[in-house]
């Protein structure tokens, strides 16, 4: 069925990439036995997550193209969704929104700082450099969580930049797609017994590809709740739950200075029920950031850590990874029993060739002693 994959541009691009970056891959021409042998050996990332060096991210945007390529090398159709052109329209947009949300946001951050600061007698100085630097931390919030959600409603990419864990999850996307195109449009029960050894040989491949990647999915997920990460969201989420929780505050100070003013003749920020309202609004406010907005807030720092929890999430589905095992599992069980099959039917054929031989000779006359 297959001698030959044919291998893609970017497949040997990258082939020539990771034999000058020190790797070993000798099989430019697409035969399909050395192909299916580097496939299948272990490739599993060593001690290096979440700083995945750049052999190891070579390795792994190879093997995903590889098998893209294989994908593309069966029989049959394979249901691959177009990406759509990012219109001019949609480009002038997020430049327009990137524009407005990091002026706004630097504003607001500003202003939370600089109004939180006043209360106490610091210097002028002091409250510039603070007020820049929370200023700073809400323009990161605005391009991490805001201008991403952005980017994807207007179907504008940010970046082309392709990342290890999405070449570990292009990875999870094309074995699915070579078993369902291997089921869809290939019938085993006409094939050859070569051919079906084929597809044996890369369901093989397959289950291989897919326990290495269960196994990378531990590291990931070590990696995400590691100490680094962990004290990095602790810290970035306290600085905004200050914001948060300053902005509560102020607002709740407005509406009680209103409120009592109109009853008394003068009311300073200082007095009692003022302070204890703005807390209350204040702390009103942590509540809602902690219960709605943490878990968002906290991507973005995994993000910087090159581990994207959305990615991981996807690629980690235990349940998934387990279902995908059974269905090839299942496939190649029907497969080597095909296989088994039509290896007997010669032999079934022999046999009932030599009884009818035998069963003619023993109705011929012949001498009986």
């Amino acid at each position: 069925m297959l001698e030959r994959i044919g291998l893609s541009e970017r497949s040997l691009e990258l082939i020539k990439d990771f034999n000058e970056a020190g790797g070993e891959f000798n099989s430019p021409d697409g035969n399909f036995s050395s192909l299916m042998k580097w496939l299948s050996d272990e490739n599993e990332l060593g001690d290096s997550v979440p700083s995945i060096k750049s052999l190891e991210f070579l390795k792994t945007s190879l093997i995903a193209s590889l098998l893209a390529d294989l994908l593309s090398s069966l029989p049959g159709t394979a249901s691959v969704a177009d990406e759509k052109e990012t219109s001019w329209s949609s480009i002038i947009q997020i430049v327009l929104i990137s524009c407005a949300g990091t002026l706004v946001a630097a504003c607001q951050g500003f202003d939370s700082a600089a109004t939180m600061l006043s209360l106490f007698s610091l210097p002028a100085w002091v409250i510039l450099v603070v007020g820049l630097a929370f200023a700073l931390l809400s323009v990161a919030i605005f391009y991490s969580i805001d201008l991403i959600q952005a980017s994807q409603i207007l179907g504008v990419k940010l970046t082309d930049a392709p990342k290890a864990l999405d070449m570990y999850l292009l990875q999870l996307n094309e074995i699915k797609a070579i078993r369902r195109k291997i089921t869809t449009h290939l019938n085993p029960t006409q094939l050859t017994t070569d051919e079906l050894a084929q597809l044996e040989c890369i369901i093989s491949m397959l289950q291989k590809r897919l326990a290495a990647l269960m196994a990378d999915c531990k590291q990931f997920d070590e990696a995400l709740h590691s100490y680094p990460v962990k004290t990095a969201q602790f810290i970035f989420a306290g600085l905004i739950g200050l914001l948060f929780f300053g902005g509560g505050f102020f607002a709740g100070q407005t509406v009680a200075l209103f409120i009592l003013g109109l009853f008394m003749a003068s009311v300073s920020a200082t007095y009692l029920p003022v302070i204890l309202f703005s807390a209350l609004v204040g702390l009103a406010a942590l509540s809602l950031y902690g219960y709605i907005q943490l878990s968002e807030l906290n991507k973005p720092i995994s993000r910087w850590f090159g581990l994207d929890e959305n990615v991981i999430a996807k690629l980690c589905d235990v349940p998934d990874l387990i279902k995908q095992e059974d269905k090839l599992e299942r496939l190649k069980s029907n497969i080597m029993g095909i296989s088994k099959l039509k290896s007997e039917v010669p032999k079934i054929e022999q046999q009932e060739d030599e009884d009818e031989l035998n069963l003619a000779n023993a109705g011929r006359p012949g001498c009986y002693i």
